[in-house]
């Protein structure tokens, strides 16, 4: 088989869950024989229109001139967003590998030509729910609350986008140099406040009709949606309805998850360590963690934090700051319960999967993706009153039912969706 990967780049230059599944994917299904090629929206020239462009690795091609990358607060003026290129740069790029599939992880970049080039030449295009965007100006769907389910679209995106950055500023993350920069700042904690609290150009409501239909006119032209969670399936329908004709609920994976030799923590033994892991980050619910910690600081418990640099000193919590990938078998030996307080819809969440595989009891929030893999509604929390009121009577006996998939295991899921789709 043939396959076609559409992603947001690669590690060092991008990262996250996205990047993390769609290159180990890729490994896996390349080991499984097939010929698996990747593109991705990489720099400008502005001394060239959009053209595509082999790397260094002849499977991997960049997107030179893509459609601007509003990783961080929504979209601006949305005709930057929808500009139209040839249709015969994707059709010629296409026609040149002789695809049986195409898989995409994201939109943001790709242009509605692309899509039109893989239905012209009759390609099934699968499509992955990574995150919201292209039913949303964000990634998350979500500011101070969570804005998936409202009527009015364009009140909903101008208000997702009311800090959003200008092209001219969201370009610098497809610079050469962007990796380098972001790991300076990333060490003094200052980089997200920098890009994010810099600019403040608010977008009056009722300019977002035609790029809201640019993005419905693109997924109309995909084959086949894999939610990777209820959750993400639900919000998808909500705002999709009957463009959504063919689709499946399959939860996914990636290469940290191994079926290792689980022994799951008693609490009779000792002080329970309960951990967050992950950004400092309202919609990822730092702040409700800290309230669970105000709640239960005279409880046998300690807490503490790992992912982020530390800003402040908080009472009652070790901040661990951020880790390796290749060092999280020491943040797990350094813990015993997970909390993963999401307050945005996530589609999935891989530190869920992840914490199950190296033995640890996981408590999430009703809006993780991921807690389809907990066959126990006891592990599944509403608000942080209630999870207060689970961990306390926790005593580690109780049923812990979860379904670990490996990426091997997903990657031949993935590889039987295809060839259904190719019959």
């Amino acid at each position: 088989m043939i396959i076609l990967h559409y992603t947001l780049g690669f590690f060092p230059t991008r990262t996250g869950g996205l990047v993390e599944y769609a290159s180990d994917l890729i490994s896996e299904e390349k080991k499984m024989g097939n010929k698996v090629y990747s593109l991705f929206p990489g720099r400008i020239n502005i001394l060239k229109k959009t053209y595509i462009k082999k790397t260094d690795d002849p499977t991997i091609f960049e997107l030179f001139n893509s459609l601007p990358l509003p990783i961080f607060n929504g979209i601006g003026n949305s005709d930057d967003f929808c500009k139209a290129v040839d249709e015969k740069i994707y059709i010629e790029f296409l026609k040149s590998l002789n695809l049986d599939i195409i898989h995409v992880h994201t939109l943001m970049g790709i242009h509605k030509e692309f899509f039109k080039a893989a239905n012209f030449l009759k390609i099934p295009i699968v499509y992955t729910s990574h995150d919201y965007f292209g039913i949303s100006p964000t990634p998350t769907f979500f500011k101070e609350k969570s804005y998936d389910n409202c009527e009015d679209k364009n009140e909903v995106w101008s208000i997702l986008s009311a800090n959003a950055m200008s092209v001219c500023k969201l370009r610098f993350f497809q610079l050469s140099i962007y990796s380098s920069i972001r790991k300076i700042f990333s060490k003094t904690g200052n980089f997200k406040n920098k890009v994010s609290t810099s600019f403040n150009e608010r977008i009056s409501i009722g300019n977002y009709k035609r790029i809201i239909n640019y993005y419905r006119d693109i997924f109309s032209m995909i084959t086949f949606f894999h939610f990777n969670s209820n959750l993400a399936k639900q919000v998808f329908f909500n705002n999709l309805g009957n463009i959504i004709k063919k689709y499946a609920v399959l939860s996914i994976s990636n290469c940290q998850v191994k079926k290792r030799d689980i022994r799951f923590y008693n609490s009779k033994e000792k002080r329970i360590r309960i951990a967050y892991i992950g950004p400092d980050k309202r919609e990822k619910g730092f702040f409700e963690f800290l309230k669970l910690i105000v709640k239960n600081k005279n409880r046998n418990f300690e807490f503490k934090t790992f992912g982020y640099t530390p800003k402040r000193k908080i009472k009652d919590l070790e901040q661990n700051g951020k880790y390796n990938i290749s060092g999280i078998k020491d943040v797990y030996n350094k813990i015993d319960v997970l909390i993963v307080p999401s307050l945005w819809k996530e589609t999935f969440g891989f530190i869920v999967p992840e914490a199950l595989s190296f033995g640890k009891i996981v408590f999430v929030s009703e809006n993780v993706g991921s807690k389809d893999i907990i066959g126990n509604d006891f592990f599944v929390f509403k608000n942080i009153e209630e999870l207060s009121d689970k961990l306390n009577s926790f005593n580690g006996e109780n049923d812990i039912n979860y379904n670990l998939i490996t990426m091997k295991e997903h990657a031949n899921e993935i590889n039987e969706l295809y060839k259904k789709l190719l019959r």
